[in-house]
């Protein structure tokens, strides 16, 4: 018998903690090649856009906001959910030996994610 469940995983999308934004413009001006960034300091980006309009009059400019993303399982079921499937697909194969190196490899990259999806969910 086959059995099948369809279940709604819902994720969030999140600016990384750890990570700055970062700015960049590009003048509109016609036939205009000047361009900025991408920066980090946003004031320094908005100094030179000020600068480039007062030396070459244009005043329209295209900015690009950039970010680092994280994407987290919204629901904290849903994630012990799959540790725990993990979990058991594990404890059914055949080889005892890939079994624990599998779950040790699974340890320790727990160790090493967790702390960061924390970050990101905060």
């Amino acid at each position: 018998m086959i059995r099948s469940q369809v279940r709604r995983v819902w994720y969030k999308i999140t600016s990384h903690p750890d990570k700055p934004h970062r700015l960049m413009a590009v003048c509109l001006g016609e036939s205009c090649n000047w361009s900025i960034g991408p920066s980090e300091d946003m004031t320094w980006v908005g100094d030179e856009m000020i600068g480039h309009t007062s030396e070459a009059g244009h005043n329209r400019f295209m900015r690009f906001v950039e970010d680092e993303a994280a994407v987290s399982l919204t629901e904290e079921g849903e994630r012990m959910r799959r540790v725990l499937r993990n979990d058991r697909e594990l404890s059914q194969k055949p080889y005892e030996k890939s079994v624990r190196d599998a779950r040790e490899r699974a340890r320790y990259r727990a160790t090493k994610v967790a702390p960061e999806h924390a970050r990101a969910e905060s």
